[in-house]
């Protein structure tokens, strides 16, 4: 198996934007994530590969806390997951060829 690609973790529990710097090995480094109450994992060029069998393109999974009337607390909240992607390939074969293969598969 291997995965390859830019894969970033998102979480806020804080239902308030964050906008801060940090200094690592002394140099700035921003740190910008929306506000909200979610945990998001996103990747971009990624590629999987197992058993021979592959799956590259852009993915996001997000789970987010939903206020309908944006009053918290008040019993109407709900979970919701979102699972969005983009330039996705797929192909499946016996590791030296594909059988079958679709590329750049329709989004969401």
């Amino acid at each position: 198996m291997s995965l390859s690609g830019t894969l970033v973790v998102e979480i806020n529990n804080t239902d308030e934007a964050i906008d801060e710097v940090f200094f690592v090995g002394g140099l700035p480094v921003p740190f910008q994530i929306e506000a909200g109450n979610y945990v998001r994992v996103s990747g971009t060029g990624v590629h999987v590969e197992v058993l021979g069998q592959t799956l590259t393109g852009n993915f996001a999974f997000e789970e987010r806390t939903v206020d309908r009337d944006g009053t918290p607390g008040n019993g109407n909240e709900y979970r919701a997951v979102t699972v969005t992607f983009s330039e996705v390939e797929f192909g499946l074969g016996d590791g030296t060829r594909d059988f079958v293969a679709s590329p750049t598969a329709p989004a969401r």
